[in-house]
């Protein structure tokens, strides 16, 4: 297991040196895109992960999916959204195009030419480690992992750009870290140790932050809730030709 490496890097320039580095690459986004990808596919529903510069429309006449709209326009203008909860009655197979500029656009830049795109948050960390590790296992040559935070934006860009550093993404993403049982940079093992000493106050950090509050000023607590649970759903979502299905999906299909 020498040869094997994990390392963590931000946003959409990590998710670029990810794809020309790594075999393997994690996108957390925490509140709400990972989490919601995990239980919309764990459900069974096929997601298409908008990213910046993609129309909506185009992506749903091409797929014949549903468009999912703001969390406030349910049920009035659709049905699915970046809420995890709207997934809960969704039938298996629905395709749904879900805009998520952070997430679908680190989804996108993420894609090399051969590597492996997952999808992971709290929620979902102990599935996507095992199900690393055993793609880890059964391969013969060096394998390398890249997790992503995508982190927020700031609505105005600044002198240091747009990025908003995202506690419930580094922590996400420390979640998935820590059970990968390989090699890791030093930026994976702070990673790592943050999420590790704040392991016991997950729920009260992430209802706490900045994309938290974020969320619950709109009336959306109960989805802080839903993504500050760890390990509560069994899935791995993974991005190939550009639709993101639960792996057990993808192999039946």
């Amino acid at each position: 297991m020498t040869d094997h490496l994990c390392d963590f890097y931000w946003s959409r320039a990590g998710a670029i040196r990810a794809s020309e580095n790594s075999e393997i690459v994690v996108i957390v986004d925490t509140l709400s895109f990972s989490t919601t990808v995990a239980y919309a596919v764990k459900m069974g529903a096929v997601i298409y992960p908008l990213a910046l510069g993609d129309d909506p429309t185009d992506l749903r006449n091409k797929y014949n999916a549903e468009v999912a709209v703001h969390r406030t326009d349910v049920p009035s203008h659709g049905k699915y959204s970046l809420s995890p909860l709207t997934y809960f009655n969704i039938e298996k197979g629905t395709k749904v195009v879900l805009p998520a500029l952070n997430g679908g656009t680190c989804c996108k830049l993420a894609q090399g030419k051969s590597n492996t795109v997952l999808i992971g948050a709290l929620v979902n960390a102990q599935s996507i480690g095992r199900h690393i590790m055993s793609l880890l296992n059964k391969s013969n040559v060096s394998n390398s992992v890249s997790v992503i935070a995508c982190g927020e934006r700031f609505k105005k860009s600044n002198s240091e750009g747009e990025l908003r550093f995202a506690i419930e993404d580094y922590l996400g993403a420390g979640s998935i870290i820590s059970e990968l049982n390989i090699n890791k940079t030093p930026e994976a093992k702070v990673c790592e140790g943050a999420y590790k000493h704040n392991q016991v106050n997950l729920e009260r950090l992430i209802w706490d932050c900045e994309s938290g509050v974020e969320l619950r000023d709109i009336g959306f607590g109960d989805d802080v809730k839903f993504a500050s649970h760890l390990n509560t759903i069994e899935a791995v979502p993974v991005l190939i030709d550009n639709n993101i299905r639960n792996i057990e999906d993808k192999q039946q299909g």
